[in-house]
């Protein structure tokens, strides 16, 4: 994860503490807000609740009057003031424990975040006491990492005079350049990108443990020799750069809704054909996951062209 601390689109939703907001069957949300309090419930319980390949997170804004009605400041993350929603947004999700502080609870990479509040998509379950609980914010499933209590660690600091940090409100930009802002972003992006990098080695030494190491090229015959790819390897590498396409970054599950989930072909970087024997992949590497449009230009000539090369053409074509 490469991201520019300055100029990522980032921002901060201070919601309940929940353990799996996926609802409040087996579930307590602990708030100062009146209406948690009140109600034992918040509309944030199910921010972490997939629908068909999507979660849907709901914050409360800013405002006066029903807050179903008040509206995110969409453009203060580079939207113009017409737009009704930006993309490409990571939404860190932060939470009060009581007498310890906020804490990051969890985060929505690449997310849409919508300037008004937008009802639930039918059949996602996000109903409670005959009440449908809408959202302002959607991301896939793959890129949203809710954190398990123990790993709730980071701090969010308190606004300060001159110093910026996280007042009142719901909804924080961390965008004023001042010392808190800029380095909760340093921080928020840095955690982020260990914690990424921990769990990919952990399901590495995980597989590891247990295939000792991943082999590919093993010939097989069947009518030809071809070779074996290892389901292991491939999952890794789409779990890692996702399901959508490193050349022309086309996402099945955006076109064709949930039958796409997770639909990709995987590329290798170095053809098996060319090496000839059994030899140990890195996943990350080794592999890219492709369409298969672009994956049948890569193998139009002999040796493929590379990822780089279809890119190029792409780019060609469209200046």
């Amino acid at each position: 994860m490469s991201m520019n601390i300055s100029e990522e689109r980032i921002i901060v939703f201070r919601v309940g503490w929940m353990k799996h907001y996926q609802g409040m069957k087996g579930d307590t949300i602990r708030s100062a807000a009146r209406f948690v309090i009140d109600e034992k419930y918040g509309y944030e319980m199910y921010n972490f609740l997939p629908y068909e390949g999507y979660m849907y997170g709901f914050v409360q804004p800013s405002g006066a009057g029903n807050f179903t009605e008040r509206t995110i400041r969409i453009e203060r993350l580079g939207a113009a003031k017409k737009d009704e929603s930006i993309e490409n947004v990571l939404v860190a999700w932060v939470a009060p424990l009581t007498n310890k502080g906020v804490f990051l609870v969890g985060w929505y990479s690449n997310a849409i975040v919508y300037r008004k509040y937008q009802t639930p998509p039918k059949g996602a379950g996000r109903v409670f006491k005959d009440v449908e609980i809408g959202y302002y914010v959607k991301a896939r499933e793959s890129d949203c990492i809710l954190l398990p209590e123990e790993e709730r660690t980071l701090t969010v600091p308190k606004a300060k005079n001159q110093m910026g940090g996280l007042g009142q409100s719901l909804v924080w930009y961390a965008d004023s350049g001042q010392t808190n802002d800029r380095l909760f972003r340093r921080d928020l992006l840095t955690f982020i990108e260990l914690y990424e990098h921990q769990r990919l080695e952990n399901e590495l030494n995980e597989t590891r443990f247990t295939m000792h190491r991943f082999v590919e090229g093993a010939p097989r015959r069947v009518t030809s020799t071809t070779y074996e790819r290892n389901r292991k390897a491939r999952d890794i590498c789409i779990n890692y750069y996702g399901a959508r396409c490193s050349v022309c970054g086309f996402d099945f599950l955006d076109f064709y809704g949930k039958i796409g989930k997770d639909y990709i072909q995987v590329h290798h970087v170095k053809p098996l054909s060319d090496v000839g024997q059994e030899y140990e992949i890195d996943p990350l590497q080794d592999l890219r996951p492709v369409c298969p449009n672009c994956h049948a230009m890569i193998h139009r000539r002999n040796p493929p062209y590379t990822i780089e090369e279809i890119k190029a053409f792409i780019q060609k074509r469209g200046s």
